[in-house]
């Protein structure tokens, strides 16, 4: 995601295609915890609850779930 020149757009597309998982990595640097906070209210608006989240040297793993309908 870090890369990616429209998060919104991306989210937008991948969000209705995921049943029940949603996994990313992003950088831990500073700059990202807006990012972060930004993402995270896209998946608890679309039904995702945080189900993991560490932190690997530079990397920010977080892991969503969605209950079954």
């Amino acid at each position: 995601m870090c890369c990616y020149p429209d998060i919104e757009r991306l989210l937008a597309n991948t969000l209705p295609a995921a049943r029940r998982l949603y996994a990313f990595t992003v950088p831990s640097s500073r700059g990202w915890r807006g990012v972060i906070a930004r993402l995270e209210e896209w998946l608890i608006g679309a039904g995702f609850r945080l189900r993991h989240r560490d932190r690997q040297r530079l990397w920010q793993v977080a892991i969503y779930e969605r209950s079954a309908p």
